[in-house]
């Protein structure tokens, strides 16, 4: 059984981070101010639902406090795994839907090779290769 001090702060608090960072982004780089409050209201009601379930003595409850056995750690591997590929499978796409419209590609190479590069690196790193 794994554990972490402050476990059930660590998901809510990246949400925070990340929704307040969007949030920013979309109101100052697009001049879009009435989207900040929103965003941050948003953000606010997503921190406050995770911190309530991290709280529950459940199994989601328990991945995301970050105290869970074998088999919750298993599960959480495997929504890992099928979030990465979905994820470099969308940029792969993106790509191709770029470069067959003549508009610029780079950033989405740039996400699957770095995604392949991370992989490669993660098993060298934990003794598999």
């Amino acid at each position: 059984m794994t554990s972490t001090k402050y476990g059930r702060l660590w998901v809510p608090l990246i949400a925070g981070i990340g929704g307040t960072a969007i949030s920013l982004s979309v109101g100052l780089g697009q001049h879009h101010w009435e989207a900040i409050p929103i965003g941050e209201l948003v953000t606010l009601l997503a921190v406050v639902v995770l911190f309530g379930v991290s709280t529950q003595d459940s199994d989601v409850g328990a991945v995301l406090a970050h105290h869970s056995d074998e088999r919750q750690e298993l599960v959480r591997l495997k929504a890992s795994r099928a979030s990465a590929i979905v994820a470099v499978a969308g940029s792969v796409i993106a790509c191709v839907i770029a470069a067959s419209l003549d508009a610029t590609y780079w950033p989405y190479e740039a996400i699957y090779i770095s995604s392949g590069l991370a992989y490669l690196v993660s098993i060298r790193v934990y003794g598999a290769l």
